[in-house]
Protein backbone atom coordinates (compact mmCIF):
# COMPACT_ATOMS: atom_id res chain seq x y z
CA UNK A 1 0.00 0.00 0.00
CA UNK A 2 1.29 3.40 -0.96
CA UNK A 3 -0.37 6.54 0.36
CA UNK A 4 0.83 9.92 -0.86
CA UNK A 5 -0.63 13.38 -0.96
CA UNK A 6 1.08 14.38 -4.23
CA UNK A 7 2.08 11.45 -6.43
CA UNK A 8 4.55 13.40 -8.56
CA UNK A 9 7.11 11.58 -10.70
CA UNK A 10 9.95 12.85 -8.49
CA UNK A 11 8.29 11.28 -5.44
CA UNK A 12 6.86 8.03 -6.84
CA UNK A 13 8.91 6.52 -9.65
CA UNK A 14 7.65 4.53 -12.61
CA UNK A 15 8.62 1.18 -11.04
CA UNK A 16 6.71 1.87 -7.83
CA UNK A 17 3.76 3.24 -9.77
CA UNK A 18 3.64 0.09 -11.95
CA UNK A 19 3.31 -2.10 -8.84
CA UNK A 20 0.01 -0.44 -7.86
CA UNK A 21 -2.75 -2.41 -9.58
CA UNK A 22 -5.60 -0.52 -7.89
CA UNK A 23 -5.36 3.25 -7.69
CA UNK A 24 -7.76 5.41 -5.77
CA UNK A 25 -7.50 9.17 -6.04
CA UNK A 26 -9.48 12.23 -5.16
CA UNK A 27 -10.25 15.20 -7.40
CA UNK A 28 -7.29 16.72 -9.22
CA UNK A 29 -6.91 20.16 -10.74
CA UNK A 30 -6.06 19.12 -14.31
CA UNK A 31 -6.06 16.24 -16.78
CA UNK A 32 -2.25 15.85 -16.66
CA UNK A 33 -2.50 14.95 -12.97
CA UNK A 34 -5.15 12.33 -13.71
CA UNK A 35 -2.98 10.84 -16.47
CA UNK A 36 -0.03 10.63 -14.07
CA UNK A 37 -2.16 8.86 -11.45
CA UNK A 38 -4.16 6.69 -13.87
CA UNK A 39 -2.21 6.05 -17.10
CA UNK A 40 -4.47 4.91 -19.90
CA UNK A 41 -7.63 6.23 -18.26
CA UNK A 42 -10.18 7.36 -20.87
CA UNK A 43 -10.21 11.12 -21.56
CA UNK A 44 -13.85 11.32 -20.45
CA UNK A 45 -12.97 9.83 -17.05
CA UNK A 46 -10.03 12.23 -16.69
CA UNK A 47 -12.26 15.22 -17.42
CA UNK A 48 -14.90 14.01 -14.95
CA UNK A 49 -12.20 13.54 -12.32
CA UNK A 50 -11.19 17.21 -12.52
CA UNK A 51 -14.80 18.27 -11.89
CA UNK A 52 -15.59 15.71 -9.17
CA UNK A 53 -17.12 17.12 -5.94
CA UNK A 54 -14.86 17.27 -2.86
CA UNK A 55 -14.40 13.99 -0.94
CA UNK A 56 -15.54 11.90 -3.94
CA UNK A 57 -12.98 9.49 -5.34
CA UNK A 58 -12.20 7.58 -8.49
CA UNK A 59 -10.79 4.07 -8.62
CA UNK A 60 -9.06 2.58 -11.64
CA UNK A 61 -7.83 -1.02 -11.78
CA UNK A 62 -5.00 -1.70 -14.21
CA UNK A 63 -4.66 -4.84 -16.26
Amino acid sequence: MLIVQRAEAAIVGAFERAMCSLRISFRTDNRASVELLHPGAPAELADQHTRRPPRRRAAVRSG
